[in-house]
């Protein structure tokens, strides 16, 4: 699915907004703070119902404001058929709302299941140093996009968890077999989530295999996708690490294995990528990831997903940024891209985009 069209009121420096998007390449030129980063922050709202950029939406709602709202039309690649309305609202009084169709979703989950986005900007570039949990965000996106089970035994562990957890904190005045009678559950929803997980890095990891070496033009000989469960899964079964681990919950308060501690890092020729890349080259491993991702998600599922990107010349000198943008061109995909250099279209390679916009103090004109 593809975006055609979105409308915008009252987010960040957008009063208000609306663009027709082509299924391909869109290209969003303007000065620094003009609107541009808050464009692509409303089509990944519109998806995920969250921010790329920050955890509270109230910060995105537009000075003055008490709400603002997204509305979307999403298209199928195929010709002929027809576009699916999507919307997203939130309110400092009634919080958040999605729908599909003009009908209220039971979860907001539900829209990018629909709308699926990816993102390549700043608040990204980190992701092989940065926090685990920003890695796990960025796995499980790509699973909830291939694996159609996937979600509902990722709920199934979140909610075991928020069970087992809610117990732990009563501490000794509770029996144990209430904190342990979630254990079950919790290994089997767990251990297939870490089953799916391994098959899907390994997966990428032959992906980035081909890649990498193309995008950073560096002597690689081989790259790794190091998994760690969140346990010691060479060890033990995952209902055994929670019995043993089980003194050391109480004393914590929350359970400290499991998937939700999960990890993966970047190897290259052995060694780790974030002590040897420079800022530069660790981007382009960022986006060989991303552009692995959507090539799995359509390999897969035959899911398309809109790929966003912010600022692509940051840090990459022009040679690597023709290799990126080289890759880029032979993605199966829409793709919205943000820049203050209108020198990004014109590399040989990625030829003009389809649609061309100029945003300046939170206005867009659709450039011919």
């Amino acid at each position: 699915m593809s975006l055609t069209h979105l409308k915008i009121q009252n987010l960040r420096n957008l009063a208000t907004a609306s663009l027709n998007f082509a299924p391909g390449v869109n290209f969003v030129v303007g000065p620094n703070g003009s609107g541009k980063s808050s464009l692509l922050e409303a089509v990944g709202i519109l998806s995920r119902g969250k921010s790329f950029r920050t955890n509270q939406l109230r910060q995105v709602t537009a000075r003055g404001q008490e709400s603002f709202t997204l509305f979307g039309r999403v298209g199928s690649r195929h010709a002929g058929s027809e576009d699916t309305p999507i919307g997203f609202e939130y309110s400092l009084e009634g919080g958040t709302r999605g729908k599909i169709g003009f009908e209220n979703v039971r979860r907001i989950s539900e829209l990018a299941g629909v709308f699926p986005v990816s993102y390549i900007g700043p608040e990204v570039l980190g992701l092989f140093a940065g926090a685990p949990q920003e890695r796990r965000v960025v796995l499980d996106w790509g699973l909830f996009h291939v694996e159609q089970a996937y979600l509902t035994i990722y709920q199934r562990y979140a909610r075991a968890l928020k069970q087992r957890n809610a117990a732990l904190r009563v501490g000794a005045v509770t029996d144990r077999k209430l904190i342990t009678a979630w254990d079950a559950e919790l290994a089997d929803s767990g251990e297939a989530l870490t089953a799916t997980r391994r098959i899907y890095l390994s997966e990428l990891q032959n992906a980035l295999n081909d890649l990498l070496p193309k995008l950073l033009r560096l002597p690689v000989s081989h790259v790794e996708l190091r998994f760690g469960a969140g346990w010691r899964l060479e060890q033990d079964s995952l209902r055994d690490a929670l019995t043993r681990s089980l003194e050391r919950d109480l004393v914590i308060g929350a359970t400290q294995v499991g998937p939700h501690r999960a990890d993966f890092r970047l190897y290259i020729n052995g060694e780790p990528a974030k002590n040897h890349l420079s800022g530069g080259q660790m981007k382009v491993a960022v986006c060989a990831f991303v552009f692995a991702q959507i090539r799995h998600a359509v390999l897969h599922k035959s899911s398309h997903p809109t790929l966003l990107i912010d600022d692509l010349p940051a840090e990459l000198d022009y040679q690597h940024r023709g290799f990126v943008i080289d890759e880029l061109a032979k993605l199966p995909c829409q793709i919205i891209a943000a820049s203050t250099e209108t020198s990004l279209v014109c590399l040989e390679g990625f030829g003009l985009p389809e649609k061309m916009f100029h945003v300046e103090h939170g206005t867009f004109a659709e450039l011919a």
